[in-house]
């Protein structure tokens, strides 16, 4: 097998060249690579398990160690804070288009109960009244909207408009795509990270697998390709 590329997906994610196999074998030595390790063989010019290969066979341990979660795609790593901030923003104008999309037929309606509640919140004696029949219609109008969108997008590619132009995917822990049900309840979670003024998101950056509030209760973390 001389001449031959290997990669490999290490414990932390990230993509690592190994030139020759005998350097690949080393790593086997050292511990780096196990037999559920991912390996690129540069040969064949696709992913699978080390000892899935028949010239690493040998030469891995007999009884395979608890190993970390493989991404769902080898050669993925965290989404980094600023990435999913950027796709954060796509959305909020996608969303906000398709907003007014939908809600053209009512759009006058919308209007005035918006202008009344902005002068009600001016108010020295505001009507409460006012005040929430607009967030009623508001959240009634846009809340399944969103649902549909992030549900929908997340649900079936696992990923939304936003996050598929920076080559980004949400994914379970376990390296597996998003169900629908589990897609759901990281919808009903990322709302708590809204309604708690976005601090949910701002954990995203401490985190080290960069995962927000909502990720943490959904069970998913956000991943993109390595280009690396």
């Amino acid at each position: 097998m001389k001449g031959v590329e290997y990669k490999i997906i290490g414990a932390d994610g990230r993509e690592y060249a190994a030139s020759t196999l005998d350097e690949l074998r080393r790593w086997v030595e050292d511990g780096r690579v196990a037999p559920g390790t991912w390996v690129w063989n540069g040969e064949e010019q696709r992913w699978q398990p080390a000892s899935a290969w028949p010239e690493l066979q040998w030469d891995l341990p007999a009884v395979p160690p608890v190993l970390p979660p493989v991404p769902a795609e080898p050669g993925s790593v965290n989404a980094e804070f600023p990435m999913r901030a950027a796709a954060f923003v796509i959305d909020f104008f996608v969303m906000a288009a398709l907003y007014q999309l939908v809600t053209m037929p009512w759009a006058e309606e919308i209007r005035a109960l918006q202008e009344a509640s902005s002068r009600e919140w001016m108010s020295a004696k505001p009507d409460l009244m006012v005040m929430l029949r607009f967030q009623v219609v508001f959240l009634g109008t846009y809340l399944p909207l969103r649902m549909a969108y992030f549900v929908g997008f997340h649900g079936s590619l696992g990923a939304t408009p936003g996050k598929m132009l920076f080559g980004l995917r949400v994914i379970r822990m376990d390296g597996e795509p998003l169900s629908f049900p589990r897609a759901f309840g990281r919808f009903l979670a990322e709302l708590v990270s809204i309604s708690a003024l976005f601090v949910g998101y701002l954990i995203a950056p401490f985190h080290p697998e960069q995962r927000a509030l909502h990720d943490l209760v959904a069970g998913t973390r956000v991943v993109r390709r390595s280009v690396g």
